[in-house]
């Protein structure tokens, strides 16, 4: 019977065995599909029944970072990495930080994040955190500019990526139209988008109702983000990849997003095409228009994208057609999502990211749009950003709308409007590096106070001196002239003017600090009590100079650099132990000694007498036949540095 018994629970394990197996290949073609719900159910049921997977945790993680749930992304991460023996894609380091970020775990995210950066050798989020060591307090500096509400046509579904119709506003929504749905989106179980258009302004700017845009446009499969050129007669929209009975998917199953333009034909949206840069292996969404037209930006995974995905550039000919799409480089894209591009008038483009230095989720970052591609990016700061997804930035005349999953809302993703009560200077980041040192030794100064001010002499930021006496300024400057007063006790204030080009992305500098003017000697004054120095010392039997007595002849040098009419004579002596002849010898050897100091640090040998006095002018009692200590000889074994005249 105990064979029996034992038999039975290995057949019952053994079939538990192999329907967890099943479930877990459930689980991971549904994540691949991007059914990120079903994945979910499907993962955490296993690990409800005591499995323990490094990529369950990793792809319950994703499924809900991709969902916007940083919370409970955020708890898979955290088991995931905790997990002994496994060979972690740091990448996951910067996500855990970004989730521990949304869930206002800001230490915690800090050392994540400082993990990332001392792994990381080549990746360009880490590059951008190094570049901006501050960027939470250049984040609160850029904040306080808008004002947002929950706008009126919010529902209680997914609400977001709003675009300028003229005076009207068209967004997609998963809103329930009165029609039976039977689409179901497998990302997260819901609804598939419509664009729906917004007609009726309010006072503020918001719009009050809204309806379902076009039934030509909308289809069985999804559109979501549009724009449209300004004469209303043209619109780019994205859409599933979609024919007219089925989605078409790739060789994993995936429907992919692509762009297509649309023209308004005697009141109808007509001559529905896809734009010839899709591809059925990658998506191209969220087009853009540039101010005159000639350029669009969209997101895309395409071949030649740096990250998750990335904002490109296509040239639109004159009859409408296309050139070769034009990644934006390192300056805009990131290992991870930059996406949601939006271009005012003057060439300003916004956009949403997770991998330039935010608050967590997707926060919505600007740029001014250059011809060299070489872009300087600012966080738009707070309200618009917060620790939840924002995106869908859009501005006019100082009012605007955007997208967030933030706490509060009606539904997932809502739509705020906003007004902006102060533009934000787009100025690019320079570095000011520096070091200080003494202008006549050339050895460092540390501790020195350095404020960077501009022409009215208002301080722009202050820092101080490190130990290696260098110091470093890492801001947004506009171009023009500043100045760098430095101060330190017993140093004579300096400052330093510097010219800020527009072309300058760092700049490097030597700042030479003069000590106090001590005044000036007469005949017989000791030099080291007129300097309040210690005396010069040596070691028992040896004449060499100490490197620990060097900076006190380095501060000889400088007055007699300071005051050259000046003559001195160095007087060395012994302490009392060994013979008067050898002491005397001795206390010669010391005296030359340091004169040869000074001379080889710039000082004229026809200005120094040396004479050595052996031990006939001891400081202490330390006679012959006296005990004393080490440390009372050491007070008689010293050079001294009297001013004579000539």
């Amino acid at each position: 019977m105990k064979y029996n018994y034992i038999f039975i629970y290995i057949l019952f394990a053994f079939g538990y065995l192999k329907g967890q197996t099943k479930i877990e290949k459930k689980a991971e073609i549904q994540f691949d599909n991007y059914a990120f719900e079903n994945a979910i159910e499907a993962y955490e049921y296993l690990i409800s029944k005591n499995y323990s997977s490094y990529d369950a945790y990793k792809n319950l993680g994703d499924a809900y970072y991709n969902l916007g749930e940083y919370g409970r992304a955020s708890e898979w991460y955290g088991k995931q990495l905790s997990l002994p023996n496994e060979s972690f894609d740091i990448t996951y380091f910067y996500k855990y930080a970004q989730t521990l970020k949304s869930t206002g775990e800001l230490d915690e995210a800090n050392k994540w994040l400082q993990t990332f950066l001392d792994l990381s050798k080549s990746d360009n989020r880490a590059n951008l955190l190094k570049a901006q060591p501050n960027y939470l307090n250049d984040i609160d500096n850029n904040s306080g500019r808008f004002t947002i509400k929950n706008s009126a046509i919010n529902s209680s579904y997914e609400d977001f990526s709003p675009s300028y119709y003229g005076e009207k506003l068209i967004f997609s929504s998963a809103r329930d139209t009165g029609l039976v749905k039977k689409n179901i989106h497998l990302w997260d179980n819901g609804s598939f988008n419509d664009l729906y258009i917004a007609t009726d302004k309010s006072d503020d700017g918001d719009f009050t109702n809204s309806e379902l845009f076009s039934k030509l446009l909308n289809s069985k499969s999804e559109e979501t983000s549009s724009v449209f050129t300004k004469d209303g007669k043209t619109i780019y929209f994205t859409r599933n990849n979609f024919d007219k009975k089925n989605f078409k998917r790739d060789e994993d199953g995936v429907s992919r997003l692509k762009i297509y333009s649309a023209n308004l034909v005697n009141n109808e949206w007509t001559n529905i095409k896809e734009l010839p840069f899709n591809g059925d292996d990658y998506s191209a969404a969220h087009p853009a228009l540039s101010s005159d037209e000639s350029k669009l930006y969209f997101v895309s995974d395409m071949p030649g994208s740096l990250g998750l995905s990335d904002i490109f550039v296509v040239s639109i000919g004159a009859e409408g057609s296309f050139g070769t799409p034009v990644n934006l480089g390192p300056s805009i894209n990131t290992e991870s999502r930059e996406t949601f591009p939006f271009i005012t008038d003057d060439n300003v483009m916004y956009f949403a990211s997770d991998g330039h230095p935010g608050l967590g989720g997707l926060d919505v970052f600007v740029t001014k749009l250059n011809i060299s591609n070489d872009f300087y990016v600012q966080n738009v700061g707070k309200p618009i950003n917060g620790p939840s997804d924002d995106f869908g930035f859009i501005i006019n005349n100082q009012k605007g709308f955007f997208s967030s999953n933030r706490e509060g809302g009606k539904g997932g993703d809502d739509i705020y409007s906003f007004t902006q009560s102060k533009r934000l200077e787009l100025i690019r980041t320079k570095i000011i590096n520096g070091i200080v040192k003494h202008e006549h030794l050339d050895s460092i100064i540390t501790s020195v106070n350095v404020d960077l001010v501009d022409l009215n002499n208002e301080k722009i930021k202050s820092t101080v001196s490190s130990v290696n006496g260098d110091f470093n300024f890492s801001l947004p400057l506009k171009e023009g002239n500043y100045k760098l007063i430095t101060k330190k006790e017993e140093f004579v204030n300096d400052t330093t003017s510097i010219t800020v080009k527009p072309t300058d992305k760092e700049l490097n500098l030597i700042i030479k600090l003069n000590s106090v003017p001590i005044e000036k000697a007469i005949v017989g004054n000791d030099l080291f009590k007129l300097l309040q120095l210690d005396n010069l010392y040596f070691d028992y039997n040896k004449w060499n100079i100490r490197k620990d007595q060097e900076e006190k002849l380095n501060e000889i040098v400088e007055y007699l650099n300071l005051y050259p009419d000046l003559n001195i004579q160095v007087k060395s002596y012994s302490d009392s132990r060994g013979g008067e002849k050898f002491n005397q010898k001795l206390s010669e050897k010391r005296a030359d000694a340091t004169k040869s100091y000074l001379t080889l640090n710039g000082i004229k040998a026809e200005r120094i007498k040396s004479n050595g006095f052996g031990e006939s002018n001891l400081l202490n009692d330390c006679i012959n036949g006296v005990d004393c200590s080490e440390v009372m000889h050491q007070e008689n074994r010293r050079s001294e540095f009297i001013v004579i005249d000539k």
